[in-house]
């Protein structure tokens, strides 16, 4: 397949997976599969840079959001590793973190990932005042 038509053939797949999962709720495929397409159009976007279009999945961040949220600053903000699946990109992120913050005595907290959910519980005073997600 031509690489032009396969861009267009990942992006139109990645818009529909993401309008399943942010803004119907409805996942079609595994977290690994939809970041598989994303790093195959990443490739394909860098082998042919004048195929890469300002409405490119990888010219942003996330999908859409379903009207029934109300959209909140993080403060601060919710990080991740980037879509890490073995031990050489967890450490290529540490590096990315060491030399981004300019120190190297860093630490890290990490929680156990359920199908993509982050959180973030706000409590004031011991009672909860409100929940964000990414």
């Amino acid at each position: 397949m031509a690489p032009r038509k396969r861009i267009e053939e990942l992006k139109s797949l990645i818009r529909r997976y993401e309008e399943s999962y942010y803004l119907k709720d409805r996942p079609e495929i595994t977290d690994a599969k939809f970041d598989a397409l994303m790093g195959d159009l990443r490739v394909l976007e860098g082998q042919y840079p004048e195929y890469v279009t300002p409405d490119s999945p990888t010219q942003r961040v996330g999908g859409g959001v379903a009207e029934k949220f109300v959209a909140r600053e993080h403060n601060p903000p919710m990080l991740s590793l980037d879509n890490s699946y073995n031990e050489e990109e967890l450490k290529k992120f540490d590096e990315r973190a060491k030399k981004g913050l300019g120190r190297e005595d860093v630490e890290y907290q990490t929680e156990l990932k359920i199908d993509g959910m982050g959180i973030n519980l706000i409590y004031e005073d011991g009672i909860l005042v409100y929940g964000i997600t990414r």
